[in-house]
């Protein structure tokens, strides 16, 4: 009998929404065939969808409240930001548990894995990995990667379009041959590699080709398919790995979050401080910065100017106290009245976090009856706030973390979730772009992330163009281990999604459930390279 295989290939941010009309046209032979041969449907992501605590989401089968890790950014503010990574994440993911029961392992560009650990068999980690740090494991591995690409290199900058596009389209093709060279030569039961092009795309070129976008140019029509292109593109890469895996494999294609249009940024800090719940210090420097903020000198514009001399990625080149200066002579956190201020933003998409003592280091917040007015009270001004330039309200909910989620890391987690309406405003991560609370995006993005992304699955167990509904991304791991006829952990929060499977399948195939395992990743080396993942985020508009 053969030995089972399964193989995950993710689309990061992939939608329906864009690929449905290019099935229509033909143009995605590759997913059409999948769905129509398999099980189907959107995929629930994190709240919010963020790349940096959805994919340890489906590592894990867990939501943030258990595995730990909300965003890109971890609560450490005050000076400096600090970033999440592989480490961060507590409890086994998918790699660790396919390695425990003996399986041979491949794992390509997973972000959140770097720094790599020890499993049974090869990882090269994914997003953000430092380009000449240890990105494989076992570390000898890194040999057999001559001209591996790790990330993007060309940054988005109006008139450079090209470049971008470009660079994209080299960095999936040097992927897909990678990998498919990986999964002919090693041995493997369980691979999985994430293609970014899906998403950095149509965080930039969305105004080119979505007419209602305030930001469209109905005579600028030199990039209105370069969202179809990178899906095609992205499509010819999974036919190529199609072709090369062993018969009878089983292929789920997945995505962390969908994709839709971003309209304008919120600077929720600027907007915290003008309703009192943010306070700046009193000090003549901060009112200086305060002002100059106000006249102009912010990271929005510092950006631009540095732009419109082609010179945006020169201050990369200066030391890390030089381009600490630089930032320090804007608003930052540094300038915040800690002990009077009762709450602020720090995170991706809408995120407050209440100034909370004995959490924050100096909090000003009591726990209990003021937490909660505070937080109340946050809510019923949000709600009245409106987009001057269309009179709409913009926050269509605000929901509390308990109401979300429950686990040991609740109390790392935000206080307060912001959903904007139909998700087309998105919230600027620091302290603020500058000193409107509406700004469009410093680095030109025009589309942003949605809450569903997508599920495929296919193989001789599933069963043919069937539609699921409700499937999460912590839905993925238990279902894979049952399809692998493996334990599953029993402090999940992900179900097995049991309609997708062929009955002859499921009415042999017991559901085997086992007690969770506390453990440590073997890393290889201490992270070091803190500041180049800060630029390489800033680089990519995740950061200021």
């Amino acid at each position: 009998m053969k030995e089972k295989k399964v193989l995950i290939i993710g689309l990061d941010g992939a939608t329906f929404d864009y690929i449905f009309p290019l099935m229509r046209k033909g143009r995605l032979p590759n997913l059409s065939k999948l769905m129509r041969t398999g099980s189907w449907g959107n995929l629930e992501s994190t709240i919010q969808p963020i790349t940096g605590s959805a994919w340890p989401s489906f590592m894990t089968g867990k939501t943030p409240a258990k595995h730990g890790v909300f965003d890109f950014i971890q609560q450490e503010i005050k000076e400096d930001v600090g970033l999440v990574n592989s480490q961060s994440i507590v409890g086994e993911t998918i790699f660790d548990i396919f390695s425990r029961n003996g399986k041979e392992v491949i794992s390509i560009n997973v972000p959140v894995t770097f720094p790599p650990w020890k499993i049974n068999g090869y990882m090269i980690t994914g997003m953000l990995s430092p380009e000449n740090a240890e990105i494989t494991y076992p570390p000898e591995f890194k040999k057999e990667l001559k001209d591996y690409r790790i990330d993007i290199k060309a940054s988005y900058k109006e008139g450079k379009e090209q470049e971008m596009i470009n660079d994209i389209r080299d960095l999936l093709q040097n992927r897909t041959r990678y990998t498919t060279k990986i999964l002919v030569e090693k041995r493997w039961d369980f691979a999985m590699v994430v293609f970014r092009g899906t998403d950095v795309i149509p965080h930039y070129f969305r105004k080119y080709m979505d007419t209602n976008h305030p930001y469209y140019n109905s005579s600028d029509r030199r990039f209105r398919n370069a969202i179809n292109e990178v899906y095609e593109n992205a499509d010819n890469a999974v036919g190529e790995l199609m072709r090369i895996i062993p018969d009878g494999t089983t292929v789920f294609l997945m995505s962390d979050h969908g994709h839709g249009r971003l309209r304008k940024m919120i600077n929720l800090n600027i907007w915290l401080l003008k309703n009192n719940f943010l306070v700046l210090k009193k000090s003549p420097r901060v009112k200086l910065k305060y002002n100059l903020f106000r006249a102009g000198l912010s990271p929005q514009n510092v950006y631009r100017t540095l732009s419109n001399f082609g010179i945006q990625n020169a201050i990369q080149k200066f030391s890390r106290q030089t381009r600490n200066k630089v930032l320090n002579a804007m608003l930052s956190f540094s300038d915040v009245d800690w002990q009077k201020t009762k709450a602020y933003s720090l995170g991706h998409i809408g995120q407050i976090y209440i100034n909370l003592k004995g959490r924050e280091k100096f909090g000003s917040v009591n726990p209990g009856k003021e937490f909660e007015n505070v937080r109340n009270g946050i809510i019923k001004k949000l709600k009245e706030l409106k987009d001057p330039e269309t009179g709409n309200f913009v926050i269509e909910r605000v929901v509390k973390k308990e109401e979300i989620y429950q686990g040991p890391y609740l109390d790392k987690s935000p206080d307060l979730f912001l959903f904007s309406k139909d998700s087309e405003y998105d919230a600027f991560a620091l302290m603020a772009q500058n000193t409107e609370i509406f700004c469009d995006h410093f680095k030109g993005q025009s589309g942003n992330h949605r809450l569903n992304g997508i599920f495929i699955a296919n193989g001789p167990d599933v069963k043919n163009d069937i539609q699921i509904n409700n499937a999460k991304i912590v839905d993925i791991l238990p279902t894979v281990l049952y399809s692998m006829n493996i334990p599953i952990p029993d402090d999940i929060d992900g179900k097995i999604l049991e309609d997708i499977f062929e009955e002859q399948f499921s009415s042999k195939t017991p559901k085997k459930f086992e007690k969770a395992r506390v453990v440590k990743k073997e890393q290889q080396a201490e992270v070091s390279e803190q500041e180049e993942i800060k630029e390489r985020l800033k680089e990519l508009g995740y950061l200021g």
